[in-house]
């Protein structure tokens, strides 16, 4: 037999198997091989704040009380706000992304974000997601407490935006990455929530979200502070609606709403400045009408380690009622050590709410990392 038979009858030896890099990259974990990438991090915020009440205005109970303090008395505390690991990649196919994040400190369970994401064009055109994650509505709420200007988001925020929510959502980005789209279905009960037959939507109803968003100059990320832009500046318009029925649900049951919202976004040579606007209105025994708009900016003094911002927040909780407004307004300084994986924060903030003839001053200091 021929030598070359004889080769050629010979068994294919099996592949090499695929080598497994574990490294330290930017805050993070990284282990990778051919078939799959993780990311591995950790994230803690240790805040140390202070309340100082005007002399007619009394804060709530202490945790363990049901006596509230003397008008005018001032309180202060340390805390760990959040703490978080997230773990992060892709497996099979570079396509095919998730997310598990961990949280330990926050009351609404451990199970912070459980996301898959498939990128079914390999080019961001048409991507699915499921699981647990942010619903696409309202700028501030889609940017990571991480990347936050002052300690944390405004009320207007906290407010209108959905946070967690367990469902699915198609987006992706059209015309050369620069037209964003988002819509989203979502139990609209929050994320780890529990309803009438256990982990399951609490009622027959769905949350429904759409957002909507041009950059015409590039992507400017979902960020606050200007870490992006380089020689030309970044700008982004969005538009967005949410439908919510919660008439007969177990969380925050009695109305259905229908909201409204825009925002604006510029960054620029270490520029940045952000507005957003809500519209809301309802139906449960009568109807209402909420308005709400925040608008903050931040500069880079030096470099892109020293930063300030200043922000102003208001909202109308009913159109057809008198002296009801509540106003925030701040302003922060922050020391980027490490960009954004290393940094001290601290804001002073100014809330009135007129309803209440209350006005508190609000003074945080806080450190982030993540390793």
């Amino acid at each position: 037999m021929a030598q070359a038979e004889i080769q050629a009858q010979a068994p294919t030896p099996p592949p090499a198997p695929t080598a497994t890099h574990v490294t330290w990259e930017d805050g993070a974990t990284v282990i990778e091989n051919d078939s799959a990438h993780l990311e591995i991090q950790n994230k803690f915020w240790a805040v140390f704040f202070a309340e100082f009440p005007d002399g007619d205005t009394s804060l709530g109970p202490p945790d363990g009380s049901t006596t509230p303090p003397d008008p005018g008395e001032a309180r202060g505390s340390f805390r760990i706000r959040k703490a978080e690991t997230t773990f992060e990649g892709w497996f099979w196919r570079k396509e095919i992304q998730y997310e598990l994040e961990l949280t330990y400190r926050e009351p609404g369970g451990v199970l912070n974000h459980a996301v898959v994401d498939w990128d079914t064009l390999g080019n961001g055109a048409l991507r699915f997601t499921f699981g647990q994650f942010k619903a696409g509505f309202g700028r501030q709420e889609l940017i990571s407490s991480s990347r936050q200007q002052f300690v944390n988001r405004t009320f207007v925020s906290d407010l209108f935006s959905p946070a967690e929510n367990q469902g699915a959502q198609v987006h992706g980005r059209l015309l050369d990455h620069k037209l964003e789209y988002t819509l989203g279905m979502f139990n609209g009960n929050g994320r780890n929530a529990s309803g009438r037959n256990g982990d399951l939507n609490d009622n027959d109803e769905f949350q429904y979200d759409a957002r909507l968003q041009l950059e015409p100059w590039g992507e400017i990320g979902y960020s606050e502070s200007d870490f992006e832009s380089t020689d030309h500046p970044l700008v982004a318009f969005a538009v967005e609606a949410q439908h919510d029925d919660r008439r007969q649900a177990a969380v925050d049951g009695g109305a259905k709403l229908f909201t409204l919202g825009g925002d604006v976004s510029l960054k620029w040579r270490g520029l940045s400045f952000f507005s957003q606007a809500f519209l809301r209105d309802g139906s449960a025994a009568g109807s209402f009408g909420t308005l709400a708009v925040a608008a903050q900016v931040g500069w880079f003094v030096c470099g892109r380690t020293l930063e300030v911002a200043l922000r102003q927040a208001t909202l109308d909780p009913d159109r057809d009622a008198d002296d009801d407004r509540q106003h925030e307004t701040g302003a922060a300084f922050n020391w980027y050590i490490r960009g954004r994986k290393f940094k001290v924060q601290t804001d002073l903030r100014r809330l009135q709410d007129q309803a209440l003839d209350a006005v508190v001053w609000e003074w945080r200091l806080q450190t982030y990392a993540s390793f």
